[in-house]
C-alpha cells in the first residue's frame, strides 16, 4: 500500500518537473535575423506570435530597406513570419450578346394576334321615307314606308312587306279589321292580343320565342284638318316578342296591338329583322310611324 502511494508521487513530481521545464522555454527569446528580401519567400508553417524586443541591429537594418524597390515584401516589416497571401481572381467567361437581325435592332415588341379573324362587314343604317296609303276597304288610312308592296287581297287584312332583298326576313306590317256585336273591355282586348301572338308563334315556326307581357297604350280620339279621326281611342293593349325562327336560325322581333272602337276590333302586326338592336330600333319607329298616323276614313 504504502508503495503504491511513494509511486504516484513521484510521478506528480516528474510531472511538475517537466512543466517547469516547458515554461521556461517559452520565456526563452531568440533574437530574429534581419529577414532579406526575396521574391518569393518560402510559406513558413504559421505559429504563434511571439513578442520580442527590437535589437538595436533590427532598426538600422530596417531602416536601410529600400521600399521603392518591386521585390520589397511588406510581410517583413511584421517580423517575417507572416505569409503572404496572393489573391488569384479569376474573371468569369462573359456572356455572348444575343444575336440581333440589325434591321429590327430597337424595335418595340408588338403583340400579334394569332388568329387571322376576318374584318365584319360594316352594316348601313336602315332608313325610311314615309308615304300615304289610303285602304277603302277597311275605311283606313295612315303614313307608311315609301315602297314597300301591297296586298289587299283579303277583304279584312291590309298587308305592307319591304322588298329589301339584302334582309335577312323581310319587315311586314299587317292591318285586320273585325266587326264585332259590342264593344271589347280591357279584359278582352288582352285576351285577343295574345291569341295573335300565339298564332305568329305558330305560323312562322320558332325555335327559341320570348313574349313580354301585355301592356296599355292610351290614345286621344282628336279630329284632324282633314276631319279624320284616329281609329284607336282610350286604352290599347299589346304585346313586344323576340325569337328565332328554326328555319335558317334568322332572329326576328315584332310588336301587336289591339283595340275596339266602334264594335270594331283593329289589330295591327308589326314584325322585322331583330339580330341587332339599331335595326330593331329602326323598324320599331316604323311602327309608331302607322300607329300613330292611322285614322278611320268616313
Amino acid at each position: 500500500m504504502w508503495k503504491k502511494r511513494i509511486l504516484c508521487l513521484v510521478l506528480v513530481l516528474c510531472t511538475a518537473v517537466l512543466l517547469t521545464a516547458c515554461q521556461q522555454k517559452e520565456r526563452e527569446v531568440f533574437p530574429e535575423e534581419a529577414p532579406t528580401p526575396t521574391p518569393a519567400p518560402t510559406p513558413e508553417p504559421a505559429r504563434e506570435s511571439q513578442a520580442a524586443p527590437q535589437s538595436q541591429t533590427d532598426s538600422s537594418a530596417s531602416s536601410q530597406i529600400d521600399f521603392d524597390n518591386p521585390e520589397y515584401n511588406p510581410a517583413a516589416e511584421e517580423g517575417g513570419q507572416d505569409e503572404e497571401i496572393i489573391l488569384v481572381v479569376t474573371a468569369a467567361p462573359a456572356t455572348p450578346a444575343p444575336t440581333m437581325n440589325s434591321e429590327y435592332a430597337g424595335a418595340t415588341p408588338v403583340v400579334i394576334d394569332p388568329i387571322d379573324k376576318p374584318t365584319p362587314t360594316p352594316v348601313p343604317k336602315v332608313t325610311f321615307s314615309y308615304t300615304t296609303y289610303d285602304v277603302n276597304a277597311l275605311h283606313l288610312s295612315f303614313q307608311g314606308p315609301t315602297g314597300w308592296v301591297t296586298d289587299d287581297s283579303q277583304t279584312d287584312t291590309f298587308t305592307l312587306t319591304n322588298p329589301d332583298q339584302s334582309m335577312d326576313f323581310p319587315a311586314q306590317i299587317t292591318i285586320r279589321v273585325l266587326p264585332l256585336n259590342k264593344d271589347y273591355s280591357e279584359k278582352e282586348l288582352t285576351k285577343e292580343v295574345k291569341g295573335a301572338v300565339e298564332t305568329l308563334r305558330s305560323t312562322l315556326g320558332f325555335s327559341k320565342f320570348d313574349p313580354s307581357n301585355t301592356a296599355t297604350h292610351h290614345f286621344l280620339r282628336t279630329q284632324n284638318s282633314k276631319g279624320k279621326y284616329e281609329f284607336i281611342k282610350n286604352k290599347a293593349v299589346y304585346m313586344s316578342f323576340t325569337g328565332t325562327l328554326k328555319e335558317g336560325g334568322v332572329k326576328v322581333a315584332g310588336r301587336v296591338i289591339v283595340n275596339c272602337y266602334n264594335k270594331t276590333l283593329y289589330i295591327m302586326t308589326c314584325i322585322y329583322p331583330g339580330r341587332d338592336s339599331d335595326l330593331r330600333n329602326t323598324y320599331e319607329d316604323v311602327y309608331r310611324k302607322v300607329r300613330d298616323t292611322l285614322n278611320i276614313v268616313p
